[in-house]
């Protein structure tokens, strides 16, 4: 069956609502969850569920995301975008970006870069 859609699920469609709105903040899955009266195992249950990703899975992407955007359209380093990001460390978000990307935040800016300074 396809997943449910996130709407259909209240708590599933606030979580999702909340990393969309703070993805470059520390989001606690935990407090989340105590605030809707769930475990931390039922709420990231039912987001993969609806979703086809786990909320620690689908705020990564968000924050790639993000990091990709500003990459392109900032002259910051790529540290910067990191912590801007919500990552922890310039470190994590380099691999993590290449697992997602393929390049490093590098190559991508490089190789992204329209040609305007020829």
């Amino acid at each position: 069956a396809a997943p449910a859609p996130a709407a259909d699920d209240p708590p599933v469609h606030a979580l999702k609502q909340l990393i969309d709105q703070q993805w470059f903040e520390d989001v606690s899955l935990e407090a989340f969850a105590r605030a809707h009266k769930l475990s931390r195992f039922a709420i990231s249950r039912r987001f993969k569920t609806a979703l086809g990703r786990s909320p620690r899975q689908y705020l990564q992407e968000t924050r790639i995301h993000q990091a990709k955007r500003k990459l392109l359209e900032t002259t910051w380093t790529v540290t910067d975008i990191a912590y801007e990001c919500g990552f922890s460390d310039a470190a994590q978000f380099a691999r993590l970006f290449k697992e997602a990307t393929g390049m490093t935040p590098t190559i991508y800016r490089e190789s992204m870069a329209s040609p305007r300074s020829s």
